[in-house]
């Protein structure tokens, strides 16, 4: 009855003009038929009547309740309701608990949601495929990936089979997170996952003339995976059996449009479309009776892009390799422990320096801003030249900058000069200015070292010999290598 609310609602209209009378059943196929419908105001004035008339609440009633609230996002009310259950005296079952975990999930209440679960497996209620989704998806919106990886590694372990859509959840709360490893546990998914039969939606068309990959409806983790896979299978069969591997034309399908009941994901269709702009790859959008969103490629053009050197690296860019093979949840965990504690002390370390060494740009003249680009861009290949490190270029600028908010007035014949005594500073950092650095950054900058060293010295007596600089480009640079870019 209620698979079809609006028809319940009429049914239930019809009963009442000819005097039947309502019982717990009735009351209950009316809340499920509202919140089927999203009307929760509808569901509670339904569920105060039963009560007010004294009937029977049943956890087929409270079941139904939680699940209104968690559709209309009202996870306070689902733990209200929640709570009146117990006291009710009523025994949850799988059913509440799923509807309860995924309200408090649409509400990012992560740890709320963890305490449901326990609660669930305390009171001998066996977790199903629903629950896992439903506390995977919860984790990854208040962003514990390492966690929805440990319910997953879990629920696996239970003997509890994964489906698409949990598949789907995990696979995407992997990717969104952007490291590395949990990207490589990614994919190391979602082969698992094709294995299954999950996924892999490329097809050939009747007459051999085209071959498509169909991205419609998949998690943005999942599509570019998937991406991934096949242009690296297009890559494998060019480079194995020749450019007649391929057929005439290749699709990438981003937006099925009506030739699909599931709704598409805008996300996927921008990110593919200009990553394969920006990669200048064969594939064109075209216009498609079918699809509302195709890229399309002729394959000769497509063999040649596969033997490209540019390809694999733009491949790599996709989705960076790890060092190891190895991506068990401990190693992954590890891994992430450590990148995190660099991350915080690299940016401790640059909070402390602004809350200290304050640049203000009012400070810094006219002449010095007009030639900061040029300046900046002299140090990168004087750095170049002599190997540095890019932080070190950095904080050299960082170290400009300083005194340049605190002597406005240089003449711009000295700023060259100047910028080159700061990254000598920035270069020997904890000692003085030694000579032999300052040989080779003035042959590096054309200038006379002498000189280098001179303005050095003058720099440190305006900073009152505190020469700290710390650039966020160590912030970035920790991030990057976080993200698999060495």
């Amino acid at each position: 009855m209620c698979n079809q609310p609006r028809e319940a609602l009429a049914v239930y209209q019809e009963l009442q003009e000819s005097g039947f009378e309502a019982n717990s059943t009735t009351y209950n196929a009316l809340i499920s038929a509202y919140g089927k419908m999203g009307q929760l105001d509808r569901v509670l004035e339904v569920y105060k009547d039963m009560v007010w008339q004294g009937l029977e609440r049943s956890v087929i009633t409270y079941s139904s309740l939680i699940s209104a609230c968690e559709k209309a996002g009202r996870w306070e009310t689902a733990l209200q309701l929640f709570e009146e259950m117990q006291r009710d005296g009523c025994t949850p079952n799988t059913v509440t608990y799923n509807s309860l975990i995924t309200a408090c999930g649409q509400g990012a209440q992560c740890e709320k949601a963890q305490q449901v679960f326990e609660q669930m497996q305390e009171q001998g209620c066996t977790p199903d495929v629903v629950t896992y989704t439903a506390l995977i998806s919860t984790l990854e919106r208040g962003g514990q990936w390492q966690l929805a990886l440990e319910s997953f590694t879990e629920m696996v372990s239970r003997g509890c089979r994964p489906d698409a859509i949990v598949y789907n959840a995990i696979i995407d709360t992997l990717w969104q997170t952007g490291v590395v490893w949990a990207q490589a546990k990614a994919r190391e998914l979602y082969n698992m996952a094709v294995k299954q039969g999950h996924f892999r939606n490329e097809r050939m068309s009747p007459s051999g003339n085209r071959e498509e990959l169909n991205l419609h409806a998949l998690t943005a983790g999942v599509a570019m995976l998937s991406l991934h896979s096949w242009l690296d299978d297009i890559q494998h069969r060019v480079l194995t059996c020749g450019d007649h591997a391929l057929p005439p034309l290749l699709a990438v399908v981003t937006d099925a449009g009506n030739a699909s009941k599931e709704q598409g994901n805008f996300i996927i269709k921008e990110a593919v479309s200009t990553m394969m702009s920006f990669w200048g790859a064969p594939f064109r959008s075209v216009q498609d009776k079918t699809y509302l969103g195709v890229l399309e490629a002729q394959g000769p053009q497509l063999a040649a892009w596969a033997r490209s050197t540019a390809f694999s690296a733009q491949m790599g860019s996709l989705l960076p390799t790890l060092a190891s093979n190895q991506s068990t949840p401990q190693l992954l965990s590890s891994a992430e422990a450590t990148a995190q504690t660099q991350c915080g002390e690299a940016f401790g370390a640059v909070q402390r320096f602004e809350a200290s060494h304050n640049l203000v740009l009012q400070n810094m003249g006219l002449q010095y801003l007009q030639q900061r680009m040029s300046l900046i861009s002299g140090l990168l290949g004087a750095g170049a030249a002599l190997g540095l490190k890019d932080e070190v270029v950095h904080d050299g600028v960082l170290l400009l900058d300083r005194l340049a908010s605190i002597a406005a007035q240089m003449p711009s014949e000295v700023l060259p000069l100047v910028a080159a005594a700061a990254l000598l500073l920035a270069l020997t950092q904890g000692a003085g200015a030694s000579e032999a650095p300052a040989l080779a950054l003035a042959e590096a900058c054309g200038l006379e070292a002498q000189a280098i060293v001179d303005m050095s010295w003058r720099m440190r007596q305006l900073l009152n010999d505190d020469t700290l600089a710390i650039s966020t480009m160590r912030c970035l640079k920790v991030y990057l290598e976080r993200m698999g870019y060495r």
